[in-house]
């Protein structure tokens, strides 16, 4: 007579399965603060990309550095003349 193995799995296995895959999908799940952050900070960024196109003087950091060392310049330039032309 052959032996079989005895299963300790019952048949209604599949079905109790399937009812806790989904439950498990259907759970609350918190809000995805870091998401949420990081959505934020990009659309930050692209605003102040928009801004520094639309007004570069204001608001491009190289345009504002590059017009401070230029007014510097000047400024040292003439300061040099000034006692010439008193």
């Amino acid at each position: 007579m052959p032996k079989y193995r005895r299963t300790w799995r019952s048949a209604s296995r599949q079905h109790s399965r399937r009812v806790i895959r989904t439950a498990v999908r259907l759970r609350w799940r918190a809000p995805d603060t870091l998401g949420t952050a990081l959505a934020s900070y990009r659309g930050a960024i692209a605003a102040h990309r928009r801004l520094a196109r639309l007004a570069p003087r204001l608001f491009d950091s190289a345009v504002v550095d590059r017009e401070r060392r230029e007014q510097e310049a000047r400024r040292l330039w003439m300061d040099s003349w000034k006692p010439a032309f008193i």
